[in-house]
């Protein structure tokens, strides 16, 4: 395959991501974990190689936006110290209000993600 230079300095950043700031963060890559579809730097290079940098940066951008509400998602379904089940909190705490509750958040998360990748279907023509 030959990669314009556009796409091979792209790739370039996203491996020097890779190798030198990724393995220090000190977690992964939320969309894999929830998915195990692989991280988002690995689909940004595939996207960059296959479609292109416009696109290919597109819709790594689609797929960072995703990997927001995979956060959310695992965030609200943590562990449940007692009987070691994962769990969605029912009622929200004490300290939230009634509109505030975890599952509310992730709602939130959700409709912006949704509204956010229909806006790049419409703006930049890939969906």
């Amino acid at each position: 395959m030959h990669l314009t230079a556009q796409q091979y300095f792209a790739l370039r950043l996203i491996e020097l991501y890779q190798q030198r700031i990724s393995p220090r963060k000190g977690f992964v890559c939320a969309h894999n974990a929830l998915h195990h579809e692989g991280g988002c730097s690995g689909f940004g290079k595939t996207a960059i190689a296959g479609y292109g940098v416009v696109k290919g940066i597109g819709l790594t951008a689609i797929r960072l936006i995703e990997c927001t509400a995979s956060a959310a998602v695992l965030q609200v379904t943590s562990l449940d110290p007692v009987d070691g089940r994962g769990h969605i909190p029912a009622k929200p705490s004490s300290k939230q209000n009634e509109g505030d509750s975890a599952m509310d958040k992730v709602t939130q998360v959700l409709a912006f993600d949704c509204m956010t990748q229909t806006a790049c279907c419409m703006f930049m023509g890939f969906c």
